[in-house]
């Protein structure tokens, strides 16, 4: 596959995953659980496919930004649910957002080993 479409599909991919953090982290509702914590899962998983897609999208970003683009997401997301009357801040969420970063940047250090992506010019 031609390298700009590769950039432009990894671009549309991290668009994808920050739309749906956003919709799901800043609704008046929370999210409703199937079992209890099943919230951090979400936060892990999310915030690590977030730190690894902004990788895929934007391949020659310092780590130090792909770290703290995500990290600065996380809390804005959580001081504005502190705002909303249904909702509420929490620094296990937080701290669940943060392990995901965390677990997004070993992925990549894995991914960097073994495949690198295509860059546009």
């Amino acid at each position: 596959m031609n390298p700009v479409w590769t950039t432009r599909l990894a671009r549309l991919a991290f668009c994808a995953v920050l739309l749906v953090i956003l919709v799901a982290g800043l609704r008046s509702n929370p999210v409703p659980e199937a079992f209890s914590n099943q919230d951090k899962l979400h936060h892990w998983a999310g915030f690590a496919c977030l730190t690894v897609s902004a990788w895929l999208a934007f391949p020659r970003t310092p780590f130090l930004w792909l770290m703290l683009g995500p990290l600065a997401t996380s809390v804005g997301i959580e001081l504005v649910q502190g705002l909303e009357p249904l909702r509420t801040a929490s620094w296990g969420d937080m701290l669940a957002n943060g392990v995901g970063v965390l677990s997004g940047i070993l992925a990549i250090l894995v991914m960097r080993r073994h495949w690198v992506p295509a860059q546009a010019e």
